[in-house]
């Protein structure tokens, strides 16, 4: 993409805020939710059940997961840390949802491979993954990966075009006709993150149709309706690391969107949209009014699943088994209406170990009575 062309969508974007201020709170709202999530009560706890899948006394980490021809996959990055430049894609395969088979390893000479996404783009399976060159220790630039494989052993990869240098897609939907995604890079002068919206119809050629007026945004999980609506999970790096919630009612109309601050922190975030609001998952903690925490991974840090209503209700539903380097979920529907939930997580172990979990909920877990609008 030209420098040109990048500085057009800025200005485009800049003035697509501009007409949602002017159109008022109905539709733009950076102010914090005073509602606070109610966490004595966890309606799902003990609904579901966890699974550990994969152990091998390294960091795991980084999920992400699909049901594609009668099997569920689960995708991870296998390294020796958290941040280290030996990362490696796993694929594992799974006919039951309980044991799981190492299926296929991605890997690329002088590559770290990170935040690996795996797609069901009906014939064929997409993973999408983020490539750091071992020479840029700074890690400000990440090239955007594609493979694609027509059985989930043999893996093939594409050329991915359209997105702005140094961004790679964080995250991918595909609603069966086009593919939506979200990547984010590092501005030259401020070292800042910035999210663009993406949409294309083989997976492989991009266009931005959207940037993100979220100062320090980064990862954005997303997803659509059959309406032709748009909801998105802004993960924000400034303190307190409140995310945003993103609507765009229209996907015609991208320039009219809502956009308001949730009010708590989050991140490695995830979000499925079903009927009368949004699930979302991600890593949440508590030390004293949600600073931001420096340093090692905080033991106090979990994975929770928080409902988030149309109604502007908000409840938190449960807490995956999880601690301190965890999050980054995937989702993959089966077909007896039930969901397997992937995430990897530290808890029981010596940083920097980490292992790989899938969490099993039940058809309809998202309509109990919690949920106010019924």
């Amino acid at each position: 993409m030209s420098k040109i062309r990048f500085k057009f969508l800025k200005f485009i974007a800049g003035l697509s805020l501009a007409l949602c201020m002017f159109h008022g709170a109905n539709t733009f709202s950076f102010a914090a939710e005073t509602d606070n999530i109610n966490a004595a009560k966890l309606p799902l706890e003990g609904c579901f059940e966890t699974h550990q899948i994969w152990s091998d006394g390294h960091h795991n980490a980084f999920t992400g997961a699909a049901f594609w021809k009668g099997k569920t996959y689960v995708v991870f990055r296998n390294a020796e840390h958290h941040v280290s430049f030996d990362g490696r894609v796993k694929i594992l395969s799974s006919a039951d949802g309980v044991n799981f088979t190492d299926t296929a390893t991605i890997s690329l000479p002088g590559k770290d491979l990170r935040d690996p996404k795996v797609v069901n783009a009906g014939k064929t399976l997409h993973l999408y993954v983020g490539a750091v060159d071992e020479k840029d220790t700074k890690r400000l630039e990440t090239d955007a990966k594609l493979f694609t494989s027509k059985d989930g052993t043999h893996w093939k990869e594409q050329k991915v075009t359209g997105l702005v240098p140094g961004s790679w897609l964080w995250f991918v939907h595909y609603d069966g006709k086009t593919f939506y995604g979200s990547a984010y890079h590092h501005n030259d002068l401020t070292s800042q993150a910035s999210a663009i919206l993406y949409k294309s119809k083989n997976g492989k050629d991009w266009e931005p149709f959207f940037t993100i007026p979220v100062i320090a945004g980064n990862e954005v999980a997303l997803d659509t309706d059959a309406n032709g609506a748009l909801y998105a999970l802004v993960r924000c790096e400034l303190p307190p690391c409140h995310p945003y919630l993103l609507t765009i009612p229209d996907l015609k109309k991208p320039g009219l969107f809502e956009l308001r601050q949730l009010p708590f922190t989050l991140q490695g975030p995830f979000l499925k949209r079903v009927n009368g609001g949004c699930i979302v998952l991600g890593r949440r903690w508590e030390d004293n009014g949600w600073k931001n925490p420096l340093g090692a991974p905080n033991p106090q840090r979990h994975i929770e699943m928080i409902w988030l209503g149309d109604d502007r209700s908000m409840k938190q539903l449960c807490t995956l088994e999880s601690g301190g380097d965890c999050s980054y979920t995937g989702w993959a529907p089966q077909p007896d209406g039930s969901v397997l939930i992937s995430y990897y997580s530290g808890h029981g172990h010596q940083y920097p170990q980490a292992n790989i979990y899938v969490a099993k909920f039940p058809k309809g877990f998202d309509q109990g009575p919690w949920r106010t609008d019924k």
